[in-house]
């Protein structure tokens, strides 16, 4: 096997920063395959809080809230972690009241050892 200390870890951004007035906006598809976890990092800078649902699916299509990981995040930064990722995608939607200013992004990771 391959493998080693280094760091493997991926970020991406699923909602950019903006303000969002009365919204729900569903983030990107994060996809998880050869990962073996996910945390998404969901950041509050201005305005009220956010609802975040965590929703998974296999097909990138067809989407499940998963309920124990939703969240209120206030502000400053809330971390969401996924520990042994069980889907081939992830995503994290937010649903705000008023004006909110708010993003998301993921770090993937690490990825899985390979035989080689």
């Amino acid at each position: 096997m391959r493998g080693g200390f280094k760091t493997n870890f991926a970020v991406e951004e699923v909602l950019a920063v903006e303000a969002r007035i009365d919204a729900t906006a569903p983030g990107a598809a994060v996809y998880t395959h050869n990962q073996r976890g996910i945390a998404f990092l969901v950041q509050v800078a201005a305005g009220g809080s956010v609802n975040v649902a965590v929703e998974y699916s296999d097909d990138g299509v067809t989407w499940t809230e998963d309920t124990d990981r939703a969240v209120t995040a206030g502000a400053g930064l809330t971390e969401i972690n996924i520990n042994n990722a069980q889907y081939a995608y992830y995503r994290a939607s937010g649903t705000n009241a008023g004006t909110v200013t708010y993003g998301v992004s993921a770090i993937k990771g690490p990825h899985r050892l390979v035989a080689i």
